[in-house]
């Protein structure tokens, strides 16, 4: 059985029994076919207005709620009793009463946190879904059906956040925090104990030469990743798929530097370190460097790591070799649970990965290609003339924004997750409007939901 398919056997024994059902639908071990991720479609009407203070909500989103993710007080349920969102609504946050502005959202297996800047711009945290082990950070287990201010961070500046499994990391002013399921090493507390949980945000523990020197955090499913600027990656985590890039498959307890350097050499400037971009939400991890080198490591059992190869884990940083016709350096990537989508500098998307999410309306590998005797086919560009700006990655779908903020999605739409109305699945890039009643600035994709904040008008 692959990762992802034995990620969500775990997440099915806790509070998301219903998402893990779906999601296996699409993303299934490799010896599986692949013909019934596109489900009979099922429609449904949704009227909904939300306030956010006296402004109107920015917050939008859709697919899977049954859980809080969302923080929705109502919602839809189909007829087996699954309840979903098809297309988006506002989000509700009774407990913000400032006229503040949305800055960053993050969104996990079952639970989601937003961002808000005050008045004075310091950001605040807000989290809402399922809280069995304590992700949350509220100091208990109890789930969230709305989004509610965490009370750890009111002295704090919150910058960064993202959401795995059932760990949340935050960055502040003051440092990274951690909270929720610890027992894989993805807190970074210098720990790894069966059972190990944190109901309270705890301090991670960094190596005193990055201290002061994060910049962005990001979680997958039960690894977590430290960017120190453009200077390099810090992991640790479940190493089962090489996720944490360590050059084992081992726990790591403690946030240690990933090897970028012995990955590539660019024969001009020589093999110098400089991160662009990192992208990770599951098991696969992606690192764009200056010079337009690319990196990747981690779980490729269906060649999302784009590498070619036939190892279906990767535990070091390796280089990644990019299609012919592609323009780089690359603009931006996504890496999924079963695929990856990167831009090229002119904004055209290419995608590695399972069949399916690969956004083309036939590709070579629809066949059962899918075993492990098999080479993985490579990046193959989407079926789409637009320019993208941006891309990003569900459990097993994809979104991408236009310079004007148009939002595009594909991929398998079971719950609703592509927010286009139905659950029909998406070979190619569909536009969400208008079910999206606006341009977004940016989207956060979890495995079954997704929010969206849209752009503030003069902005």
């Amino acid at each position: 059985m692959g990762r992802v398919a034995a990620v969500l056997g775990r997440v099915a024994l806790h509070a998301v029994r219903l998402h893990a059902v779906s999601a296996r639908q699409c993303l299934r071990p490799h010896r599986a076919k692949l013909g019934s991720c596109y489900p009979a479609s099922r429609r449904h009407n949704t009227t909904s207005t939300s306030k956010t203070g006296t402004s109107t909500s920015t917050v939008w989103g859709w697919g899977a709620c049954d859980t809080g993710a969302l923080g929705l007080a109502h919602s839809e349920s189909s007829g087996g009793g699954v309840e979903y969102l098809p297309r988006p609504i506002p989000v509700e946050c009774p407990e913000l009463s400032h006229q503040g502005r949305w800055a960053r959202a993050a969104a996990g297996v079952a639970h989601t946190a937003l961002v808000a800047h005050t008045s004075s711009g310091k950001g605040q945290l807000l989290m809402a879904g399922t809280n069995s082990y304590g992700q949350l950070g509220f100091g208990d287990d109890q789930h969230r059906q709305q989004f509610t201010l965490v009370p750890f961070f009111d002295d704090h500046d919150v910058l960064d956040v993202d959401c795995g499994r059932g760990h949340t990391v935050v960055l502040t002013d003051k440092g990274v925090f951690a909270c929720g399921l610890a027992s894989l090493g993805q807190c970074g507390v210098g720990k790894a104990e069966p059972g190990l949980r944190l109901t309270t945000f705890q301090p991670m523990h960094l190596p005193e030469t990055v201290v002061g020197g994060i910049t962005q955090v990001l979680c997958g499913f039960d690894h977590t990743l430290l960017v120190t600027g453009r200077t390099g990656v810090l992991a640790c985590g479940w190493g089962a798929d090489g996720q944490t890039g360590q050059g084992h498959l081992n726990i790591t307890a403690t946030p240690t530097a990933v090897d970028l350097g012995a990955a590539v050499v660019d024969e001009e400037a020589g093999p110098a370190v400089d991160v662009v971009s990192v992208s990770t939400s599951a098991d696969t991890c992606f690192v764009l460097l200056g010079h337009g080198q690319v990196v990747s490591w981690g779980n490729s059992e269906y060649g999302q790591t784009g590498l070619g190869s036939k190892d279906l884990q990767v535990p070091s940083a390796t280089a990644v070799r990019l299609p012919h016709g592609f323009e780089g350096p690359p603009r931006a990537v996504a890496a999924g649970g079963a695929a990856t989508c990167i831009l090229d500098r002119n904004g055209r998307a290419y995608c590695v990965g399972h069949a399916p999410l690969l956004g083309v309306t036939k590709t070579d590998t629809d066949t059962d290609t899918d075993t492990e005797s098999d080479v993985p086919p490579p990046f193959t560009p989407v079926d789409s003339p637009l320019s993208f700006v941006s891309v990003h990655a569900g459990g097993d779908f994809f979104i991408a924004l236009t310079e004007d903020g148009a939002a595009y999605t594909w991929g398998c739409s079971t719950l609703g997750r592509l927010g286009l109305g139905s659950t029909t699945s998406a070979a190619t890039p569909k536009a969400l409007a208008p079910h999206l009643p606006g341009p977004a600035s940016t989207v956060a994709c979890g495995f079954s939901s997704t929010v969206a904040i849209l752009a503030e008008p003069g902005l």
